[in-house]
């Protein structure tokens, strides 16, 4: 099994039909879920990703990413404490 990181762009660019990666996110992941794979991704850019829909009025967006993140049983939530952090 392959493990992947997603730092924020990548989930932007899955969700937001307007990001300039978006075509090429889609059809990464669609390559994925044929596979066996796992995604590690961090409580911050969690946090970020969330963020960045939420304050761009996509609140429904912004939840609807947040439970996919953390219900997917292919995605690592990382949280980053202060020793992580150091």
């Amino acid at each position: 099994m392959k493990t992947y990181f997603a730092d924020t762009s990548y989930w932007l660019a899955l969700e937001l039909s307007d990001d300039q990666n978006h075509e090429a996110a889609l059809r990464h992941w669609q390559d994925l879920v044929e596979t066996s794979f796992a995604i590690v991704t961090t409580s911050y850019i969690f946090d970020e990703t969330i963020t960045y829909l939420n304050s761009r009025n996509h609140h429904e967006k912004a939840v609807e990413v947040g439970e996919n993140l953390f219900l997917s049983p292919t995605i690592e939530l990382v949280h980053v404490d202060e020793s992580l952090f150091f």
